[in-house]
């Protein structure tokens, strides 16, 4: 198949992902946004059968635009299927298929009916999103309690094999490397948002007779002057990286004590835990059901409060290596058979293929 992708992840994801389909026997054409681009020092090799076009963030995100941009762009190009990753783009996907006759597929991360519940424009935005779903081939989701919302939302119903959880780059210097590192720091990787609530890892740690280190990656969203306070008021030692490079983030994850993603949220997921998994830490997360559906048994639970992060972070401090190593070569494990791009790639295809057929 010859296919069109329009991704709204960092452009180095999105580049893994689709070399992997071309690896499939499929030509690809991806469209790659640049203000998320996560790793531009190191861009990730094209396969040959792929070709990248990049288009301004603010054009990105908006339908007309993107519309506009691409029609000039591949006019001369037939394509079997179009793609589109994250919601944000399902308008362009939809309109531009349309308007070349082909199928689409939307593939969605999450949708935050919590947020939506309290935020009225997210609920409008939401529903103009979902109108252009509801015509799609397929819509895949990355986790199952996604799949359910989108079915009470939309009355549409997709069954277990469009759920596809996200991959992550597997660097193989960092495979297990970090298993035999305690570390002196616990680590954060994520926007810091009130929704991420990142501020509770800093009261955790409060807990603690000798605090942790904080160090916390991610682009500030509002929630970093009241971390930066918390951490000033206890006494906790805390550094903030708005950006990194790929390899300077696996780094830190490599030499933390323990990944910490405390996100208050039942209906949004995480990528960094797995990260964490992969190169043989421990990953606290806070005790929901799409996390326990993501993670499964290889993630440590905590149940929802500071006081508990702490005395589960005191607890994993505390578990002799000879103990907590064998689980943290079987998350490892657990990691490389659910979240690589080829996986991902493999299960796509079987989507997209039955998108084509339908049509």
């Amino acid at each position: 198949m010859k296919i069109l992708y329009l991704g709204g992840e960092s452009a180095n994801w999105v580049v893994n992902l689709c070399n992997e389909l071309c690896t499939l026997g499929h030509e690809v054409t991806c469209v790659t946004q640049g203000l998320d681009e996560y790793d531009s020092e190191n861009p990730v090799d094209l396969h040959k059968n792929l070709k990248k076009i990049n288009v301004d963030y603010k054009d990105f995100m908006v339908a007309d635009r993107m519309k506009n941009k691409l029609i000039v762009t591949l006019t001369n190009e037939k394509f079997d299927i179009i793609v589109g990753s994250h919601a944000p783009v399902s308008t362009a996907v939809s309109e531009l298929s349309k308007l070349l006759g082909i199928p689409y597929v939307i593939m969605l991360l999450d949708i935050p009916t919590d947020l939506m519940r309290t935020a009225r424009f997210r609920t409008m935005t939401w529903f103009k999103w979902f109108e252009s779903m509801k015509f799609a081939d397929g819509i895949i989701f990355n986790t199952y309690v996604a799949r359910d919302e989108y079915q009470k939302y939309t009355g549409q119903y997709f069954d277990d094999s469009y759920v596809i959880p996200y991959a992550i780059n597997m660097p193989e210097e960092y495979d297990n490397s970090g298993i035999d590192i305690k570390g002196d720091y616990v680590l954060s990787v994520c926007r810091l948002t009130d929704i991420k609530n990142c501020g509770e890892i800093a009261l955790a740690l409060a807990h603690l007779e000798k605090p942790l280190k904080y160090i916390a990656v991610g682009r500030d969203r509002g929630a970093l002057a009241n971390m930066k306070e918390a951490c000033g008021h206890y006494n906790i030692p805390f550094e903030h990286r708005e950006m990194v490079t790929e390899k300077e983030k696996f780094e830190l994850i490599k030499n933390c004590a323990m990944l910490i993603y405390p996100q208050q949220t039942e209906y949004i997921a995480g990528l960094s835990p797995l990260e964490a998994m992969y190169c043989g830490k421990p990953a606290l997360v806070r005790n929901y059901k799409i996390l326990r559906d993501l993670y499964g048994r290889h993630a440590v639970y905590y149940n929802n409060t500071a006081a508990s992060l702490a005395d589960t972070i005191s607890i994993i401090r505390g578990i002799h290596k000879r103990i907590i190593k064998p689980k943290l070569e079987e998350a490892n494990k657990y990691v490389k058979q659910i979240a690589s791009f080829k996986l991902m790639a493999t299960r796509m295809n079987d989507v997209l293929k039955k998108a084509v057929t339908i049509r």
